[in-house]
């Protein structure tokens, strides 16, 4: 070959070359796009989830303060039986032997036995949506890492090969710029 077409097959190296070099930058923003997209939509996840525990809990809350509210009603009406059976002149030793104590005391106890399974079943409801809330965000959150870490590896092995071809088209420069200077000085008019 010539040293002119060896000139251009160096410039068409060089344009490929500049390509490959402008894909790896590409490359290279695709992948702090990825990571940013991905942190904004596990933030999001994270919002929702923390939205949706916010609101059990609310609930949750609320069975607890009904059942506290229940309970401070037990205590009134316990206080009041004792103080109607006092004002009536029954002594208190009386009162705790008497069978209206008895009767009353198991009306006071099933309504306490419904209050204390009511809040119990809050309890476990609380959980149960506690625990499916999170394992329905965790699986989210573990698809859109998977799917972020599949592009990236996608984008890792598009950067491997880039640095191949990059190596390659290199050592063929170089090759090529050799064999230009040899066809210079071998094409060099020798004067003698």
């Amino acid at each position: 070959m010539g040293w002119v077409t060896l000139s251009l097959r160096k410039q068409a190296l060089k344009q490929e070359h500049s390509y490959y070099q402008l894909r790896l930058l590409q490359i290279s923003r695709e992948k702090r796009q990825l990571h940013r997209k991905k942190s904004a939509e596990i933030k999001g996840i994270q919002v929702e989830q923390n939205q949706e525990l916010r609101d059990a809990r609310d609930t949750y809350n609320a069975a607890r303060e009904a059942k506290r509210n229940a309970m401070n009603g037990l205590r009134t009406g316990y206080d009041n039986y004792v103080e109607s059976q006092e004002n009536a002149g029954v002594a208190h030793s009386e009162i705790m032997s008497q069978a209206n104590w008895q009767n009353s005391n198991l009306a006071g106890s099933q309504t306490y036995n419904d209050i204390m399974e009511t809040f119990e079943q809050a309890q476990l409801d609380y959980q149960e949506e506690k625990d499916a809330i999170k394992s329905e965000y965790e699986f989210e959150q573990q698809d859109i890492e998977e799917e972020a870490a599949d592009a990236e590896l996608a984008l890792d092995m598009e950067q491997t090969e880039i640095e191949a071809q990059i190596e390659a088209i290199s050592a063929e420069m170089q090759a090529v710029s050799d064999a230009i200077s040899s066809a210079i000085q071998s094409s060099t008019i020798k004067l003698a």
